[in-house]
């Protein structure tokens, strides 16, 4: 990894292979991470932020000249509107520190500016709606594991990852933690409540019934949102069974 901290060699390689991959789709691409503030290990992979003109969001790790290469490609517009709206703060941090490598029409300047302004202002204000959303998510996440999966296991287990992931966003919420990116929460979460990591390590236990899975699950979204909530919007819902 050292070896190319200061090499163009790395970065015409990462061009030449996303030039080829997207062709006129590309949009722009940034160095962001470790490799941007210089904070690498030896054993670091380089994240790469790539603007594309398709209305998608995807991450593709890849192997560039023998290293681990993390690519997260986003359209423009959807990366505006996360910064605009500051909840997600690993993602405002990402475009507040980074480097354009290539910038065809200007788009990865105006983006790394908002970034870093939105980044210099603090944590977005925490509102009703986002309290409101995140509700909804995990309860009708909930209905739809518990209607849909019925007794199918490999129904649950694709419905399963989704909700596991709102559900954690959720608990980070109530206990005042919210926007914990989602590459630190089940780590962190092990630390601060190994309560509710076991509760999420029983949803994915494959050795285990699948009663006793949606039991976990059901369990989690009562630790996501809390006793009153869960009582009201779970086992008061007129759509329970």
């Amino acid at each position: 990894m050292r070896r190319y901290a200061s090499s163009t060699t790395l970065v015409d390689a990462i061009l030449g292979y996303l030039r080829k991959e997207l062709a006129e789709d590309l949009s722009a691409v940034l160095l962001t991470g470790s490799m941007y503030d210089g904070s690498y290990m030896d054993d670091s992979d380089v994240d790469i932020c790539v603007l594309w003109r398709r209305p998608y969001s995807l991450r593709r790790r890849t192997k560039i000249e023998g290293v681990e290469i993390d690519l997260f490609f986003d359209n423009p517009e959807g990366i505006r509107r996360v910064i605009r709206r500051g909840h997600q703060r690993f993602v405002i941090w990402m475009y507040a520190h980074a480097r354009a490598l290539y910038d065809a029409d200007g788009e990865a300047a105006r983006l790394m500016a908002e970034g870093a302004a939105m980044w210099a202002r603090g944590r977005a204000r925490l509102t009703k709606g986002i309290e409101f959303q995140h509700r909804c998510e995990i309860t009708d996440g909930l209905r739809t594991i518990e209607r849909v999966a019925e007794d199918d296991p490999l129904s649950f287990c694709y419905l399963i990852g989704p909700y596991v992931a709102t559900a954690v966003e959720a608990y980070w919420l109530r206990v005042g933690r919210w926007g914990t990116h989602r590459k630190n929460a089940l780590k962190q979460l092990r630390e601060s409540d190994p309560e509710v990591h076991a509760l999420i390590a029983r949803v994915y236990d494959p050795s285990a019934e699948l009663g006793d899975r949606k039991q976990a699950a059901r369990d989690l979204a009562h630790a996501a949102l809390g006793e009153s909530i869960y009582r009201r919007d779970i086992e008061g819902s007129p759509f329970r069974r």
